[in-house]
């Protein structure tokens, strides 16, 4: 991992403060940004690492004490993604796999989410493109003849519907369908796709309100794109942990054989980014349920 020494020699490693010639117990630590979640694709042995989830105690969470604990790509929408809903062998998977209800999807994703937000520190939820593939299915309205989902696919549009007939321009339908579900989601803050969330403001903030799959000037999103902005960020999104200038990348908290990943090899890698008090950065990399020595 990176340490980044301060000048005048000081600097802290994950819960270690080195300063003054002293090794001390360091502050807890400003955030962490997880890689992408994708709920129904959550790697158990990442989980236990970041989370210990459940009940494995020694996580990075109860260790570092973040402030805030941000989550990219909640779900993965697999029951009803665009790229699969029409094929009818991935169907036929979805429902062998007991991955075909969309509201099941959405209760396991807002249980876990309730579970991680009451441990210690609030979850920061960023709009991100997987949660709008569940925005592109309500759009679809194929959603009607669909026995499994049709009654939630209504009841979404219908407060959908209501929200823009009442010029309801806060609505958001991605904690609207989560908290649907009936978890206690008070922890929880909701940042629409697009919009600011930064962190250490005051001394050298870091903008974490963003997903990564949108860039600069509606580019697409990339590492490169986002290091040549102002603002330093902490993104998500391609599940390659990366640093570039002042942009730092999460990889993924998901088993790294999903259907869509590249086929062959691949630089998918289990990596979370630490953000400490000072502003000062290290991506963490967990191998299995440990995520240090």
């Amino acid at each position: 991992r990176q340490i980044k020494i301060g000048r005048d020699g000081s600097f802290q490693d994950l819960d270690i403060l080195v300063r003054d010639g002293r090794i001390e117990q360091a502050p807890p630590v400003e955030a962490i940004t997880f890689g992408d979640l994708h709920f129904e694709a959550l790697d158990h042995e990442k989980a236990k690492a970041s989370w210990g989830w459940p009940n494995v105690s020694g996580s990075m969470v109860e260790v570092l004490r973040p402030k805030w604990q941000f989550i990219h790509d909640s779900f993965d929408f697999t029951a009803r993604n665009h790229h699969t809903r029409n094929d009818p062998h991935e169907r036929v998977a979805r429902l062998a796999e007991g991955q075909d209800s969309v509201r099941d999807m959405l209760a396991g994703t807002a249980a876990f989410l309730s579970a991680i937000s009451s441990q210690t520190s609030p979850v920061v939820h960023i709009g991100s493109n997987h949660n709008d593939a569940m925005t592109r299915w309500l759009k679809d309205p194929s959603g009607l003849s669909d026995p499994v989902n049709a009654r939630l696919w209504c009841e979404l549009n219908a407060a959908q519907i209501a929200a823009i007939e009442d010029g309801d321009k806060d609505f958001d339908i991605h904690a609207h369908a989560l908290k649907l579900c009936g978890h206690d989601l008070s922890d929880v803050i909701f940042v629409r796709a697009g919009e600011s969330f930064v962190v250490c403001q005051g001394i050298h903030p870091i903008e974490c309100g963003l997903h990564g799959h949108a860039g600069p000037r509606g580019a697409r999103g990339s590492i490169t794109g986002f290091s040549k902005i102002v603002e330093r960020t902490n993104i998500g999104h391609s599940h390659e942990p990366n640093i570039r200038e002042g942009a730092y990348q999460a990889g993924t908290s998901s088993r790294l054989d999903l259907p869509y990943a590249t086929k062959g090899p691949t630089a998918w890698h289990h990596a979370d980014i630490v953000t400490y008090q000072n502003g000062a950065r290290t991506i963490i990399s967990p191998i299995g349920s440990r995520w240090r020595a």
